[in-house]
């Protein structure tokens, strides 16, 4: 038989007390939160939304590959390579 004083009891009440709020509180948020992140809302009227996606053209595409300035991999260490070399 665990023989238990006075101090341990209460530590062990203590933990079951959060463990027990943690649970109520898991259990709160499983039931009135949707999936989506949001709170569930019965207003009675179901209204379906349709996501519309803004295709950019071809020539917008073009436009940005253009304005991407791509230099030599090799120039960008130039000065970090002279700061190596005066140490």
């Amino acid at each position: 038989m665990l023989i238990m004083n006075k101090n341990s009891s209460g530590f062990a009440h203590l933990v079951v007390l959060f463990v027990v709020i943690f649970v109520a509180i898991a259990v709160l948020a499983f039931v009135y939160v949707k999936p989506g992140g949001s709170p569930k809302k019965d207003s009675g009227v179901s209204q379906e939304i349709s996501p519309t996606v803004a295709v950019p053209s071809s020539g917008d595409l073009e436009k940005d590959l253009e304005a991407i300035e791509v230099t030599d991999p090799s120039s960008d260490f130039s000065e970090v390579d002279s700061d190596i070399k005066s140490l």
